[in-house]
């Protein structure tokens, strides 16, 4: 099945194509780009690593490689705004990724096809501060109306 979601214009010259079926996760695992005669697999872990050992890369590993790339745009001569807010939400996907990681861990489902229960919302402040009032700042107009009393 060929993967189309990166497409802008419709001469893209990258074609990506899933080459699995999509595993007991959900997820397929090993995917093929093609660029003229460039010709790479991609093989994602496909198991538990505690079952099956690394046998390919994890997801956080590929966003790291795209936040990488991203950095390095942002401190050369292509730094833009696009660039920046693409940045934030990489790395947001990536700790996204890691408190799963983390969370699965905990609950010791982590390395197991099992759903993980959604973490605890945290406690509310139990003294939280009193609220403060934002300075006064007389408007011009209240200002005008005080000096015409006078």
């Amino acid at each position: 099945m060929e993967i189309t979601t990166h497409v802008v214009k419709k001469k893209e010259p990258v074609k990506v194509t899933v080459l699995d079926i999509r595993g007991p996760g959900g997820a397929s695992h090993d995917y093929l780009l093609e660029a003229g005669i460039y010709r790479r697999e991609i093989n994602f872990q496909n198991g538990p690593l505690n079952v099956n050992g690394a046998n390919g890369i994890t997801d956080e590993a590929l966003l790291a490689i795209v936040i990488d790339r991203m950095e390095g745009f942002q401190g050369g001569p292509l730094k833009c705004e696009e660039n920046a807010d693409a940045l934030l939400h990489l790395r947001r996907a990536l700790e996204e990724l890691q408190a799963r990681t983390v969370t699965r861990m905990e609950q010791g489902v982590e390395g197991q096809y099992l759903k993980h229960e959604a973490p605890a919302p945290p406690e509310p402040d139990p003294d939280p501060p009193e609220p403060q009032a934002p300075p006064f700042k007389p408007t011009k107009k209240a200002t005008k109306k005080v000096a015409k009393k006078k």
